[in-house]
């Protein structure tokens, strides 16, 4: 290079850095490629990305090749376009429960199934196709209408209605909306739904009756004993194994639910829905009973469900029967009992039992608390809203006996 060069280079690299830039090459890893802006490849190898977030902090990714740090990075940029257009609003509903739904993750297995359900129901209508910024109350209420057109249940509707309005609602945290298009009852839509009724004391003793004079392939007079007198629900039940009974105290402690899962088809075992449903029943002497005569068929399986053996109730192959499988097998046998009883038949299920076990409670005077807690509820309000359907005649006798005291003269 001529002495005329080698001066015109150091004058230009002076005229940058005078500028207040640096002139310098681009970074390379060590088989010479180029890396773009924020790739880099530490000594180890290891290559690394940094970059901003849509929230403004710095992040770091890693991987072990070019190749897949870029895959990575395409995930990133995807993530970052869909975050700038909704914080504009500028994201279809249908996306938008996809992303709500992705915050969703640390919640059981049964609940997001039931909220995966839930979303694919709402992207088959027209509705999800809409940005969010765009629905109105009027957009809300004819979904709704389409909804009830269409057959769904008014419980189903009103679970769908309330869905969106907590996924909308974190929009107004986040300050993209104003207000949530979702904040309305669902009074214009007939209410076609049926009050889950309890059996009343007749019909449980026939239904007792009936079941304990026909051999069945599950022992039902025994399991619906204790579905009776203990408020399980089917998936606990069906959990129970020889080391939740205690018979010597009289106790079934209660702490998972056995169930199918619906994406993988196994059996599985998970907890209950709240940490109140890990509880301690108390044994009457009728479900002790009934309980010995479970485990004497099934004599504690040696069939195993994560790890856990020794289940009171078996299908035909000698594996756990599961809730669904127990539920479907109960509404076989119920359709068995009303065609010897077609003038009085029942349309109950197994959650029936349970609803009849907490009404029993209620209208025997125990206390809300206790119930609750029997029952594994979260809250009072659900037991007292949900569980308890006091009939008339329980109401009659109960004022006959408060008013058919004397009033004690000492009181004034």
């Amino acid at each position: 290079m001529s002495l005329g060069a080698v001066y015109l280079k150091y004058r230009i690299k002076a005229y940058f850095l005078l500028e207040g830039c640096i002139v310098s090459e681009k970074r390379r890893d060590n088989k010479g490629r180029i890396l773009k802006t924020g790739e880099s490849q530490r000594k180890d190898l290891l290559y690394q990305y940094r970059y901003m977030d849509t929230a403004g902090k710095r992040k770091t990714i890693y991987a072990p090749d070019l190749k897949t740090l870029r895959e990575k990075e395409e995930r990133i940029e995807q993530t970052r376009r869909l975050g700038v257009d909704y914080f504009k609003g500028l994201i279809p509903l249908s996306n938008f429960l996809d992303r709500y739904l992705s915050t969703k993750r640390d919640v059981r297995a049964s609940t997001w199934s039931s909220y995966k359900r839930q979303v694919k129901a709402i992207q088959e209508y027209p509705i999800a196709t809409k940005n969010i910024n765009q629905i109105t109350i009027l957009d809300a209420k004819q979904w709704i209408t389409d909804l009830y057109n269409d057959g769904y249940a008014f419980g189903t509707i009103k679970n769908l209605k309330n869905f969106l309005k907590q996924a909308f609602d974190t929009a107004i945290e986040d300050n993209i909306l104003i207000k949530n298009p979702f904040s309305f009852r669902v009074s214009f839509i007939p209410n076609n739904s049926t009050t889950k009724e309890s059996l009343t004391d007749e019909q449980q003793q026939i239904l007792k009756s009936y079941f304990k004079n026909r051999i069945f392939c599950y022992p039902w007079y025994d399991i619906i004993v204790v579905l009776l007198g203990t408020g399980l629900r089917a998936g606990e039940f069906c959990a129970l194994t020889v080391d939740s009974l205690d018979f010597k105290n009289r106790t079934i402690n209660v702490e998972w639910q056995l169930r199918k899962d619906e994406n993988t088809k196994k059996i599985v075992l998970t907890r209950p829905k709240s940490k109140a449903g890990i509880r301690l029943i108390p044994m009457t002497q009728e479900v002790y009973n009934s309980l010995k005569n479970i485990l004497s068929i099934s004599k504690g399986s040696n069939a195993e469900v994560d790890g856990v053996s020794g289940f009171l109730v078996l299908d035909s192959s000698g594996m756990p029967c599961y809730a669904q499988l127990l539920s479907q097998a109960f509404r076989v046998v119920i359709r068995s009992y009303n065609k010897t009883h077609s003038k009085q038949p029942l349309n109950i299920s197994l959650h029936t039992l349970r609803h009849t076990f907490c009404t029993n409670l209620i209208s025997r005077g125990a206390d809300v608390k206790m119930v609750q807690y029997l029952m594994g509820h979260a809250s009072v309000d659900m037991t007292l809203d949900i569980y308890t359907h006091i009939d008339y005649p329980y109401i009659q006798n109960k004022m006959e006996e408060i008013f058919s005291h004397p009033k004690n003269e000492e009181d004034g």
